[in-house]
C-alpha cells in the first residue's frame, strides 16, 4: 500500500472486500496525486519521459544501448566467422 507495507490482500481480508477493489482504490490515488504507479517504484518499468529534455535524455539512453548490442553482435560474429574457419579446415 502506499504509505503502510501492508499488501492489497492483507487489506482487503482485512476489510472484508474484493483485491482488486483495494488495488483500484491505490491506482487512482497514486493518479490522483501524481505518484509513480507500483511498477514505477519498484523498478519494474519506468516512467514515461513527460519533457522535451527527459525524451532527450531517454533517446541518448537507448542510443548507447544500441550501440553496446551492435558491438556485442559484432563481437558475436567475429566468433562465429572464426569458429566457422576451423570447422572448414577439420572437415
Amino acid at each position: 500500500m502506499c504509505y503502510t507495507k501492508k499488501s492489497a490482500t492483507s487489506v482487503a481480508e482485512e476489510m472484508g472486500i474484493d483485491t482488486n477493489t483495494v488495488c483500484r482504490w491505490v491506482r487512482d490515488y497514486r493518479r490522483k496525486y501524481n505518484l509513480p504507479s507500483y511498477a514505477e517504484e519498484k523498478g519494474i518499468r519506468r516512467k514515461e519521459p513527460q519533457t522535451e529534455g527527459e525524451l532527450l535524455y531517454r533517446i541518448k539512453e537507448l542510443e548507447k544501448e544500441l550501440k553496446k548490442k551492435d558491438k556485442q553482435l559484432e563481437e558475436e560474429k567475429e566468433k562465429v566467422e572464426i569458429l566457422g574457419g576451423y570447422y572448414e579446415k577439420s572437415h
